[in-house]
């Protein structure tokens, strides 16, 4: 039987918010990776993970769930947008567009949903979303970045590190859609350079120039790494699922209280 949300009817989904189903909603977005890989990287990469980690919970059969459609546009910032291929919406509008599809899916009654957060850029969005319903409905939702939950950290031989469109986002795609990736392309050039103390509280596009589109090597990339990436990604995320799932199952939502003065 599918996990896909868009798959089912009105009356199938009736019958999941009864059963108390969790919603998995990757996010991605539509921006430049370099001369090598795909402008919807990041889009492709969230529909991967959602797709690997709907397999690792239907495997398990512990927890219902479905898995939606992967939002493909966001926001980037305008020192991407120099490459040909980006499409930038403003955060502030990413930020009310995923809460209206989390608000939409919080009114039928679902109160279990992770977001696959698949875009560096929408770190903060994506958390002030998760906020913004809790203080609606009461209801927490999880923000997980799959990258970041895989053994990437373990297995990594670029030893600069790797920030976008190198070895782990090349080697993912590599795994994922092969057709979309340009190996006669890959360029060390924009390998990791930048002042490692900055980084995080200082964005990385004002740390280090980029040539290509880049930052990282992906000439490191491997096939068998992006399927080690994604397998032990999914089996992270669907773990975090179902501890997820677990704490919150018998919680009640709460009706937001207001004080009268």
């Amino acid at each position: 039987m599918s996990f896909y949300y868009y798959e089912k009817t009105w009356i199938e989904l009736k019958d999941a918010i009864a059963r108390d189903t969790l919603i998995v909603l990757p996010v991605g977005t539509t921006e430049e990776h370099g001369p090598h890989l795909p402008v919807e990287a990041d889009t492709m990469i969230g529909e991967g993970f959602g797709q690997a980690v709907g397999r690792e919970l239907e495997q398990r059969g512990a927890i219902p769930f479905l898995v939606m459609r992967t939002v493909p546009y966001g926001y980037s910032m305008g020192c991407v947008q120099d490459f040909p291929g980006t499409i930038s919406v403003r955060p502030e509008i990413v930020q009310s567009y995923v809460f209206d599809i989390v608000d939409s899916l919080c009114r039928m009654g679902f109160t279990k949903i992770v977001i696959l957060g698949c875009h560096g850029n929408h770190d903060g969005i994506l958390r002030n979303v998760m906020r913004a319903i809790v203080d609606k409905y009461g209801i927490y939702i999880g923000v997980v970045s799959p990258i970041s939950m895989s053994d990437y950290s373990k297995i990594k031989r670029d030893p600069d590190g790797d920030i976008h469109a190198g070895e782990s986002e090349t080697s993912l795609l590599m795994a994922l859609q092969p057709h979309t990736v340009h190996p006669e392309l890959f360029d060390a050039i924009d390998h990791i350079q930048l002042d490692r103390t900055l980084l995080g509280p200082v964005s990385t596009w004002g740390l280090q120039d980029t040539q290509m589109g880049s930052f990282g090597d992906p000439t490191y990339a491997t096939r068998e790494m992006g399927e080690q990436i994604l397998a032990s990604g999914a089996k992270a995320i669907a773990d975090w699922c179902v501890r997820y799932y677990a704490f919150f199952k018998n919680k009640p939502v709460k009706t937001p209280k207001y004080k009268t003065l």
